[in-house]
């Protein structure tokens, strides 16, 4: 017997898209970290590319500055642990690579949603430097399984129904 399916089962899909996305990006981090060994310091940039990427096939578009923000930290991230000689500018590289982030978001945020995109942004540039900081003193903090974790509880969270308004439309009016 086959079952049918309804249209109105069509946008439970689509509205868990999101939350797919950062679990299949759960699995392809704990790939790279744990498997491939590519360095922990990837790790901002890959949860940073896995947000956007699920902020722009799915509906969850708060995702968007969440993950440029990321991103553009773990830009700073890579390029401060390939570039010798730096000494005491490390920190301020990562704070490049979050502005730059920003700015990004704030470049592409819709006209009606710019000051939800930078609080998006800000938050998840306040998580990630109080993460960094306690990672200093919790050690799980600085491992890829921690990370992990996190990116599936993530995607748990985004998979809930949501009264969200769904915005598939990224350019400006």
């Amino acid at each position: 017997m086959v079952a049918s399916v309804s249209s109105s089962a069509l946008p439970t899909v689509r509205s868990s898209l999101s939350g797919l996305v950062l679990l299949a990006g759960a699995g392809a981090y704990a790939l790279a970290e744990g498997a491939l060994g590519v360095t922990f310091n990837a790790t901002p940039l890959i949860i940073g590319l896995v947000a956007l990427v699920a902020g722009l096939v799915g509906p969850r578009r708060h995702l968007v500055p969440v993950g440029l923000a990321l991103a553009g930290w773990g830009v700073g991230v890579l390029l401060a642990g390939e570039v010798d000689g730096l000494g005491d500018r490390t920190t301020a590289l990562h704070v490049v690579g979050f502005g730059a982030g920003l700015v990004l978001v704030r470049l592409i945020a819709p006209a009606d949603q710019q000051g939800s995109w930078l609080a998006s942004g800000s938050l998840a540039v306040l998580v990630s430097g109080l993460s960094f900081l306690l990672a200093f003193d919790m050690d799980q903090l600085g491992r890829w399984q921690g990370w992990t974790v996190a990116l599936v509880l993530w995607g748990l969270w985004e998979l809930r129904p949501s009264g969200e308004r769904v915005d598939t439309n990224l350019t400006r009016p």
